[in-house]
């Protein structure tokens, strides 16, 4: 097939397998916490340090004859060596909680019952059940000649649903017919 400028040829690669969570509003602020205060606390700490560590080498090695400008390098080498210390421990203290708490987030989840409450599946059925694969549909992009966008549009689906499959009677049943 040969493609003109304003066409862009398309691969599509199937993802084996995608796994979802549902979780509780009361999850979402736990992890909003841990997750909130984990990254600043390392960014502060590692800040002070930076600063802590020039502001020393600085008084060090330099000779600073006005002891007004001296002392206030030290009272910020203080201050950066304080925020690194309190930063630096709180980070310390909860660098392994967010993974812990997605642990037993996961741990509590399980997996719920499948089918229906009059007809559960059980792993055995699940597991000779055949796999099916998604449909393909047909994209196409092109550039758009006046305004320079990217457009893609999708092409009618070539997937028919069998009329003898439980699924297209129930399609039937209770959702019209979009064809004349």
């Amino acid at each position: 097939m040969t493609f003109t400028d304003d066409q862009v040829p398309v691969k599509r690669h199937r993802i084996s397998r995608f796994a979802t969570y549902e979780i509780q509003v009361s999850d979402f602020d736990r992890i909003e916490s841990v997750a909130g205060s984990v990254g600043p606390d390392l960014t502060f700490a590692t800040v002070g340090l930076s600063a802590f560590l020039t502001l020393a080498i600085t008084l060090l090695t330099v000779p600073i004859t006005n002891e007004r400008l001296h002392n206030e390098f030290f009272i910020v080498a203080c201050i950066s060596l304080g925020v690194t210390l309190i930063c630096g421990a709180r980070w310390w203290r909860q660098r392994g909680e967010l993974s812990k708490l997605m642990g037993r987030i996961r741990q509590d989840l399980g997996v719920g019952p499948l089918g229906d409450s009059d007809n559960p599946i059980g792993q055995a059925a699940l597991d000779t059940l055949p796999l099916v694969s998604a449909p393909h549909l047909p994209v196409e992009i092109k550039r758009n000649e006046q305004t320079g966008a990217i457009e893609m549009n999708v092409r009618e689906s070539l997937v028919q649903i069998d009329e003898a499959s439980p699924a297209a009677a129930e399609t039937s049943k209770t959702e019209p017919s979009a064809k004349p």
